[in-house]
Formats: C-alpha cells, structure tokens, sequence
C-alpha cells in the first residue's frame, strides 16, 4: 500500500514537470530566434550606404540621402516624394525596416502594364525549347544509327563471340558439380559418424 502512495504521489509531478519543461523550451528557443533576427538586422543596417532606396517601419518610403552620428546613434536623412514633390526628413537609422527592391510599373500606349521579367522569361523559354528540340534530333540520330544491323566482319569472329559466350556456361556447370560432390561427401561423413556413435 505503502509503494502505491508512493508511485501515486510520483504521477502527480509529472504533467506540472513536463509542462515546466515546455514553458522554458519556448522561452529558449524564442531567445534565440529573436537573437538571429536582431543579428541580421544589425547586418542590414551596417551594410546602409547613400542611395540606397529604403522602406521604414512606419511605411514609408525614400532614397538616403545622408548618414549623420549623433550622440543617439546613427541618422539617415531620407528623400521621399517625386521629382515635383519632393520632401526630405530624418529618422532613427534602426528604425529602416529594410532595402527597398520595387521597380516602377511601365504601361504601353494601349495602358497595357509591360512586365520586363516576362518578356525576359519568355525569351529564356523559346531559347529552352529551341535547345530541347536540337538534343532530340541529336538523340533519334545516335538511336537511328544504333538499331542499325552492323555488318557481319567474318564466320571467325562469330565463332569467337560464341566460344565466349558457352566459356561461362562450362564454367558454372564445373561449379555445380563441384558443389554437389561436396554434398555427397558431407552426407556420407555424417552417415560414418552416426554410426560410429551408434556401436
């Protein structure tokens, strides 16, 4: 009864231990997924320069323009707006969220968008299958070539072709004779032994 108590008062330990053991798994591992991510973006903003187009944290967008050190830390003046309205202001360099990649949107006369990656891709595309076609001509010509029946040289390389062809055939009868007179002589020194114990 006693050992029971006791095995009992064990299993109740267990859930909360588990569940304590989760909490600081989490709390670890969210350490250091935050740490990488402070890392990287530490390594962004070391890698700023002038003119370089950035997106901030607040959404907005701009060209850097300068990079001031303050006694705070580091400064960007940033460019915003267009050729006819323009605006320029300063921002906390940590507070750029990263590295602006947008290109503009080009429309034709019809106000069609023109997509220079899809004109590109398509390019790549007809070059593929342009390659693609050229390697399969090349592979029905080599299979071509290949179903060809070779001519016959002589009666004595046919007869060199199929001495070759029977050497194995011996050789793997050899074998199998070999391992059946084995056989037979393990069989017959069990059979002596068996009667030697018998006497």
């Amino acid at each position: 009864m006693i050992f029971l108590a006791e095995v009992a008062n064990a299993t109740q330990w267990i859930l909360p231990a588990v569940l304590l053991v989760l909490v600081i798994g989490i709390f670890v591992l969210n350490y250091f997924k935050s740490k990488k991510n402070r890392e990287t973006m530490k390594d962004m903003v070391d890698s700023l320069k002038v003119g370089d187009h950035v997106k901030t944290y607040s959404g907005l967008y701009g060209k850097i323009i300068e990079i001031v050190e303050t006694t705070d830390g580091k400064v960007a003046v940033l460019e915003t707006g267009t050729e006819k309205n323009k605006g320029i202001f300063s921002i906390d360099i940590n507070a750029i969220y990263g590295i602006d990649e947008k290109k503009p949107v080009v429309y034709d006369a019809n106000g069609n968008v023109i997509d220079e990656e899809a004109k590109a891709d398509e390019k790549s595309k007809n070059k593929t299958e342009k390659d693609s076609n050229v390697v399969a001509e090349n592979v029905e010509e080599k299979t071509e070539t290949l179903n060809e029946k070779p001519k016959r040289k002589s009666k004595k390389a046919d007869a060199n072709v199929e001495e070759k062809i029977e050497e194995p055939k011996l050789a793997e009868e050899k074998i199998e004779e070999n391992l059946e007179k084995e056989a037979e002589a393990s069989t017959l020194k069990q059979t002596k032994k068996t009667t030697k114990k018998s006497k």
